[in-house]
């Protein structure tokens, strides 16, 4: 089974109820809001976004560090290794990343993308492997990591606009 990670645009009182649910609650939760059409889908590159723009596999958060934040979220819901990785960033932080996001230096990215630090740090999903010998493929994994980071931009700036805090789940 896929760890996908989605994110989901909520208002203030629908964040205030989240933070009192259980694990079964909030995953159950999270799946009725999926449903919504203010949810962005990034699917299974969430670890290779993380990796490519902190250094580091999102299982390893860098906490502070709002590109991190922007990609797993600031404050887990349940901070439990055994629960399902739901975690939450509120509109303040939404509009730091967004200027962050704003400023990446897409060719600065495109020379630290080595495939051998994907693999070797076993970032999710294992694609990685066949890139060390196919350039093109290599190219089209780095052009949808790229398209990933400017698809959740775009999405926390709609966000922004409609004073919404964001939900992201992982699993």
């Amino acid at each position: 089974m896929s760890m996908i990670a989605n994110y989901i645009m909520i208002d203030k009182s629908e964040l205030d109820k989240m933070k009192n649910m259980d694990n079964d609650e909030l995953f159950d939760y999270i799946e009725e809001l999926s449903e919504d059409s203010n949810v962005y889908d990034m699917d299974k590159l969430w670890d290779g976004v993380h990796s490519l723009i902190t250094g580091t596999c999102a299982s390893d958060p860098i906490k502070g560090n709002k590109y991190s934040e922007a990609v797993i979220g600031v404050k887990c819901f349940i901070d439990a290794e055994d629960c399902d990785w739901i975690a939450y960033s509120e509109i303040e932080y939404v509009k730091e990343m967004v200027h962050l996001l704003k400023c990446i230096d897409y060719e600065k990215l495109h020379t630290k993308f080595k495939i051998e630090d994907f693999i070797s740090n076993e970032i999710y999903p294992n694609i990685w492997s066949p890139a060390l010998k196919d350039l093109k493929y290599k190219e089209s994994l780095y052009n949808e990591i790229i398209s990933e980071i400017k698809g959740l931009l775009e999405f926390y700036e709609s966000a922004i606009g409609k004073e919404k805090n964001i939900v992201v789940s992982i699993y």
